[in-house]
């Protein structure tokens, strides 16, 4: 996890919804390649925010555990438009 950290956010204490929520709000202040890392200690957040990344096209860079606590790395990608 070596990328420069351009916006963290400190959710720990936080339950879901809530972190997929303010992740989701910050990605969309953010420019695509910047670089949020998240900070939570809610174990379903974990899995939720995986699959947030993944289903609006950002690439998770970095995951570090320490105890309860998680560490996230999300990389904002371009938004993938659908073609009809």
């Amino acid at each position: 996890m070596s990328e420069g950290i351009v916006k963290r956010l400190d959710l720990k204490g936080e339950v879901c919804p809530v972190p997929v929520m303010k992740v989701r709000d910050k990605l969309k202040e953010m420019a695509p390649g910047e670089i949020l890392e998240v900070i939570c200690d809610c174990p379903p957040s974990k899995r939720n925010l995986q699959r947030f990344a993944e289903k609006e096209g950002h690439e998770i860079i970095g995951l570090v555990e320490d105890g309860a606590v998680f560490k996230m790395r999300i990389k904002k990608c371009e938004k993938k438009e659908i073609s009809s």
